[in-house]
């Protein structure tokens, strides 16, 4: 087996990108003709010239030089409302802004005044403005939004117009709607920026925009059209090698896009919304089976690991499994029960081998892979128990983390971990994550004792030792993530090959001599960490 096939790789996302597709068309029903009409409208806009340009301060200053932007959203998928949030902070603070949004309806304009002013609880606003009913998708998604415009004392435009049907003729009349408020908005307020989030189709010219030139009956005020993570721009980039893990692209007529992620994911986050969505409106007893979504990614990751894997004896319960502590009381010993319990309160996936039980803690497609990393890690290296025992299988936990955090990278090559400077700065700031001092401190200490090791042969014993058995838990987590991410770079700069780290996950990580193969590793993958290199240079923590 050779290393990393970058075409192989990119050809297995496109059958994965196009089975999502599918998948989520058969949940969705056919689309109307002048649905795919507008939507082709939309695809138009990437068939031209389109350059990669610096990321760093180029949307900021060209947002101070229009008076509208325009960004677009995928509503299921976070990462669409946290690239408008970051964009958003960066603005000076003293900017004015009004922040338009798709995702609440105009004639309820007083009601989000009134939350906006503190009058009414957010259960109360949500009920209000008819959120699920009418729209849907997270409200923790936006939630962060409403947040931001609170602090900065941004007025929230609401831009919506409700119709129970999508269709070519609703979609344009919405386009109408939206445009004769932001209009309305923006020349009552000429000095502030109006920051539209609409639905990325609507930003095509022959839709938003050119409503917005019907509404001012003129040439409206300078606009920038900001698209989200074009599938076109995304493959075309991979396929020269130029895909890293955020890209900023111009085109002409100050239209940008921002990549921030695969294709694949956004639409298996999709695929998991209508799952969690719909599916539990058919079901009598509320259940979700997320069970094909693990096997799919199971397959996926064994594809590109060239290992043959059967998803098997996997049963996956999610959140909305209210009784899942009752449900597996009795099942296991009381320590385990206890880790289980606590994994459960903190937002915590997990996989339990004997039984073949997988927890998913959320949704997402970074939780669903990370989760199916843990399941083939257990299958090839025929681990039966979980990495419980603390402070014992501590190395163990580390390492199943960094397998599961390698396959969600291999899904999402855009996920991040931490670094050690972030942890420091985080310790030194007071832990404002609230993950703990304890936790915080347990995983610069151990990863101090990997680097001296890897870099001088000697063993630093670890010289910290929390009291609380799961801080051992939650510093595997944040080691593991740290430690997948430089597994994933070495097999895809080819410094480990597939048959390495197919072999790595056929590892007993709880044979006695462990700590040696782990050593080994951490040697392997350290001597071009630039990580470690940072920390020599900048000396002790």
């Amino acid at each position: 087996m050779g290393g990393f096939d970058s075409r192989q790789w990119l050809l297995t996302r496109q059958r994965l990108l196009a089975q999502l597709k599918a998948q989520v068309a058969v949940r969705l029903g056919a689309e109307p003709k002048d649905v795919s009409r507008y939507a082709r409208d939309y695809q138009a806009e990437f068939q031209d010239r389109w350059q990669v340009c610096p990321i760093e301060g180029v949307l900021a200053r060209e947002m101070d030089r229009v008076a509208i932007v325009l960004g677009g959203d995928f509503h299921a998928y976070a990462q669409a409302q946290r690239s408008h949030l970051r964009l958003l902070r960066e603005l000076p603070p003293a900017r004015r802004v009004i922040l338009g949004l798709e995702c609440l309806e105009s004639c309820y304009q007083t009601v989000v005044d009134g939350f906006m002013a503190g009058e009414m609880t957010e259960e109360e606003f949500l009920v209000q403005v008819r959120w699920q009913e009418h729209w849907g998708f997270p409200w923790e998604n936006y939630k962060p939004l409403f947040d931001l415009a609170r602090e900065r004392g941004f007025k929230v435009l609401a831009l919506n117009r409700f119709f129970p049907r999508r269709t070519g003729s609703t979609l344009a009349q919405r386009d109408r709607h939206a445009a004769e408020l932001i209009y309305r908005a923006q020349s009552r307020n000429p000095e502030c920026l109006v920051y539209v989030v609409f639905g990325d189709l609507h930003l095509a010219l022959g839709h938003l925009p050119r409503a917005l030139k019907q509404a001012y009956r003129r040439q409206p005020p300078a606009l920038l059209r900001l698209f989200l993570n074009s599938e076109r721009l995304y493959f075309k980039l991979a396929r020269r090698g130029e895909m890293g893990p955020q890209q900023l692209l111009k085109a002409s007529q100050r239209r940008y896009c921002l990549l921030t992620s695969p294709p694949w994911v956004k639409w298996q986050s999709y695929l998991l919304y209508l799952e969690q969505t719909y599916d539990r409106e058919l079901d009598d007893d509320g259940a979700i089976d997320y069970t094909d979504h693990l096997a799919a990614l199971i397959q996926l990751a064994a594809h590109d690991l060239g290992v043959k894997v059967k998803a098997q004896d996997l049963a996956i319960y999610g959140p909305e499994d209210g009784d899942f502590p009752e449900r597996v009381a009795g099942r296991w010993d009381s320590t385990q029960e206890r880790m289980m319990i606590h994994l459960v309160d903190h937002d915590r996936s997990f996989f339990v081998p004997e039984g073949g039980l997988g927890y998913l803690s959320r949704p997402t497609i970074n939780h669903a892979a990370a989760l199916a990393g843990q399941y083939l890690q257990a299958r090839l290296s025929g681990r039966s128990r979980p990495p419980w025992d603390l402070p014992k299988d501590f190395l163990a936990a580390i390492w199943i983390e960094a397998l599961s955090f390698f396959v969600s990278k291999l899904v999402n090559p855009s996920r991040k971990s931490e670094n050690l400077h972030q942890l420091r700065q985080e310790l030194e700031a007071g832990d404002p994550k609230g993950r703990g001092r304890e936790t915080l401190l347990t995983v610069l200490d151990q990863r101090m004792s990997e680097m001296i090791e890897a870099h001088t042969g000697k063993v630093r014993p670890r010289r910290y030792r929390p009291r609380k058995r799961v801080t051992y838990l939650e510093a595997s987590r944040i080691l593991g993530n740290m430690m997948g991410e430089r597994l994933f770079e070495a097999f895809k700069r080819g410094r480990l090959n597939r048959a390495t780290i197919a072999r790595y996950f056929a590892v007993d990580a709880f044979a006695a001599d462990f700590s040696d193969f782990y050593a080994q590793v951490i040697k392997r993958i350290e001597s071009r960490d630039t990580e470690a290199r940072q920390v020599r240079a900048g000396g002790s923590w």
